[in-house]
């Protein structure tokens, strides 16, 4: 912070009590001629002028700085931040300073006190936690630095700017359960080409068929990879759950208001963890953006771009074609969202 950063100090009723007493014992002195009272005088007007220089030029020399430890939060969820207090002034020391905390063009503020004194040449770090409430990429701005000590007389201000490195917030995450949202429950089809069961007769036994993209690396069979020639994949009972590609829609024409389409983002990364778990997701798409889902690395970046994502003018997707793998997330008056397959008698009505 430059050294010409102006501090604002307003008197606190204390302050303007005792400036108001010392001038009433100096004239008192002038007029009854008595040492008592023009010791008191200089007492209290010394405390009142010690103290106004103490607050103004303690702010003055202090420097600050906010750091994020993570890149990425989730937005209503507490993230650990840091801010560093520095006292440039080789005389003067800083007494309980405070520090307003914000999200640019977000009116709540987050105060963060420190209990003690900044002694000249001095840096603290003061460890704290805030919540974001807005998604997207975000930073924090450290906005205002208080001061009411000493005495409490003088409550000085200083207006900062400084700002953390971006951080990139992702959705709120609305309590949602998937068995509700999930309309879509496919019956088992026969073993098709390029696949086939070991043991026909056994509903428990395996299932050997290709290899198919957002897969995992660690479902591939070697030895039969080598002997097709091709990526081979062995699937048990617990694996043959139908797995599908999700796709999402960012078009105003699907969601219509601002709450409808943060609203279904809150419910869908909501319930994005058991979908993983249960291994039913080959990718997601984002409107012509897909991100496949082979391994749990792969949902971070699903999780920044939902966080980035945006209303935007785009058209509706088309309905989605017979015997493929693809399920849309659509609204719903109640639940938020549901996910089932696009017909086009659902593309028509939409």
């Amino acid at each position: 912070m430059p050294a010409t950063a102006k501090v604002a100090l307003e008197t606190t009723d204390a302050g303007r009590f005792v400036w108001q007493l010392g001038w009433l014992a100096l004239f008192g002195f002038l007029i009854v001629r008595v040492d008592i009272l023009a010791i008191l005088a200089c007492l209290l007007l010394s405390v009142c002028l010690f103290a106004r220089l103490l607050a103004k030029r303690g702010l003055k020399n202090l420097d600050t700085r906010i750091s994020l430890p993570s890149d990425r939060a989730r937005c209503g969820e507490e993230t650990p931040i840091q801010v560093s207090l520095s006292n440039r002034s080789r005389i003067f020391p800083i007494f309980y300073p405070t520090l307003d905390v914000k999200e640019p063009e977000d009116h709540r503020i987050h105060k963060i006190h420190y209990k003690g004194a900044i002694l000249p040449q001095a840096t603290v770090t003061l460890p704290s936690r805030f919540t974001f409430q807005k998604r997207g990429e975000n930073r924090l701005c450290l906005a205002t630095l208080h001061c009411f000590f000493p005495f409490g007389f003088y409550h000085a201000t200083r207006l900062l700017e400084r700002v953390s490195d971006p951080i990139l917030v992702w959705p709120r995450a609305l309590p949602t359960s998937l068995q509700a949202v999930l309309r879509y429950q496919p019956t088992r089809k026969e073993p098709q080409s390029g696949q086939q069961s070991r043991h026909p007769d056994d509903t428990d036994s395996a299932l050997i068929r290709d290899y198919q993209t957002g897969d995992p690396r660690r479902l591939i069979n070697w030895k039969l990879t080598a002997k097709a020639d091709k990526p081979m994949v062995i699937e048990s009972k617990a694996q043959k759950e139908p797995r599908f590609e999700l796709r999402f829609t960012t078009a105003r024409a699907v969601w219509r208001t601002d709450v409808a389409f943060e609203r279904a983002l809150s419910r869908l990364v909501a319930i994005l963890p058991d979908l993983l778990k249960q291994r039913r997701l080959i990718g997601l798409a984002i409107d012509d953006s897909y991100f496949p889902l082979s391994n749990p690395a792969d949902s971070i970046k699903v999780y920044d771009a939902l966080a980035l994502a945006q209303l935007s003018d785009t058209a509706p997707q088309p309905p989605d074609e017979e015997g493929q793998r693809f399920l849309s997330v659509l609204p719903d008056p109640t639940l938020g969202i549901v996910i089932k397959r696009l017909s086009k008698d659902l593309a028509h009505a939409r």
